[in-house]
């Protein structure tokens, strides 16, 4: 876990990265539900959520929506840059 808590903070120092850590502290949130991802293809967004034994690509604009509300209620509830970078590092050491 160390190691990928180190690759995590290397990431974090790439320019057009950015990392931020949702504590255990927030409590259950959207997120739990499921990981996805929005893409912007083109001129429009699509959604993609992973499912047990596949996924689902989402391509109707008001449900890709729905999931950009989904992420700005997770973002809302993570920590910033570098609280988040610090709270790595302290792991890192209580690992050691």
């Amino acid at each position: 876990m160390r190691a990928q808590l180190a690759r995590l903070l290397s990431v974090a120092q790439h320019p057009n990265m950015i990392v931020r850590v949702l504590p255990r502290t927030a409590g259950a949130t959207i997120g739990l539900d499921g990981s996805f991802k929005i893409l912007s293809v083109d001129e429009t967004d699509v959604a993609y959520t992973e499912a047990h034994g596949g996924g689902r690509l989402i391509l109707t604009p008001a449900e890709v929506r729905r999931f950009g509300v989904r992420w700005d209620r997770i973002s809302a509830k993570a920590l910033p840059e570098d609280a988040s970078r610090s709270l790595i590092e302290r792991t890192m050491e209580e690992l050691k």
